[in-house]
């Protein structure tokens, strides 16, 4: 679990973190760009560093553009 990012508000974007079944799962909502394409990057390399078992989950995301797309 990445404690430290839990609640993080970015440009566009919002991301938590939390356990799930030995999982990290990463929940983005809001809208992803290149704004907070590099953040999401750093958030993810650190989750897959403590567990490389990770479930990106965009379902509450509103918009993701191409550069968005290329951070999960």
């Amino acid at each position: 679990m990445l404690p430290e990012q839990e609640g993080v508000v970015m440009a566009t974007a919002g991301l938590s973190t939390r356990e799930y079944g030995g999982h990290v799962v990463v929940a983005l909502h809001g809208e992803l760009d290149i704004a907070d394409a590099a953040s999401v990057m750093a958030v993810l390399a650190a989750a897959a560093a403590g567990n490389p078992r990770i479930i990106v989950d965009l379902a509450a995301l509103e918009f993701i553009d191409c550069c968005g797309a290329a951070s999960p």
